[in-house]
């Protein structure tokens, strides 16, 4: 899945960049997905998690839209942003959270590093893998 967001959002005081809708295909086809940015904390205290304040650094999340069945619950997936190396695998059981992105110690992306002047926007990219080949 790419998604391409446009980079005023980094310069912007939003809290959270929210992805159109997406289903990850197989037996996640009817599910809905979003992607979910969001800055880097600097402070507490108001306007402290905005993208202009945490100059366009911060973090990516999947969130699941739907209720799932234990069966199809269970999701690997890794994170990329623009040409950064993937982060991850990440394995997660939506059925016990429906939110999930990477470990605290490498979930930070400079989204800033990340845009295409051209163009001004970037990509964020999720990779699901399959059950068993992690």
């Amino acid at each position: 899945i790419h998604w391409t967001v446009d980079a005023r959002k980094l310069r912007g005081n939003d809290k959270q960049a929210v992805s159109p809708p997406f289903d990850l295909g197989g037996h996640f086809s009817q599910v809905t997905f979003k992607m979910m940015l969001y800055p880097t904390a600097i402070n507490d205290g108001k306007g402290g998690a905005s993208f202009k304040r945490a100059r366009g650094r911060g973090y990516v999340q999947l969130k699941c839209e739907a209720e799932l069945l234990e069966a199809a619950a269970k999701v690997s997936f890794r994170i990329h942003v623009g040409n950064q190396q993937p982060r991850g695998p990440v394995h997660h059981n939506f059925l016990h959270s429906a939110v999930c992105g990477l470990p605290k110690e490498i979930e930070e992306w400079d989204f800033g590093a990340a845009v295409d002047n051209e163009s001004m926007t970037f990509v964020v990219c999720l990779e699901i893998i399959p059950m068993g080949r992690q």
